[in-house]
């Protein structure tokens, strides 16, 4: 697992860190990111691009994302078996 907190970065660079860091993505590794909104316009690129993301914390001010390889196996496990630092921030 690789950590991104892009939350303080002026535009347009959480993109471009977030494109620089999933370009060298190891083999079974994934990157989580932290931004400050759920950032729509960014996740056809990735997908684009062969990667998948899952949103799994959401709220004003804070969005956690999670990225991946389509097709690693050992980073979907991952993913899956992820625990969010933030998840019970949302309830």
């Amino acid at each position: 697992m690789r950590l991104l907190d892009v939350r303080d970065l002026p535009a347009p660079e959480p993109l471009t860190q977030i494109l620089s860091n999933l370009q060298s993505l190891s083999a079974g590794e994934y990157l989580v990111v932290y931004h400050r909104q759920e950032p729509c316009a960014l996740f056809p690129k990735v997908s684009s691009i062969g990667f998948s993301h899952r949103v799994v914390a959401l709220r004003e001010g804070f969005c956690e994302i999670l990225f991946w390889r389509e097709g690693d196996l050992v980073a979907t496990r991952c993913v899956n078996g992820h625990q969010s630092m933030h998840a019970k921030d949302d309830e």
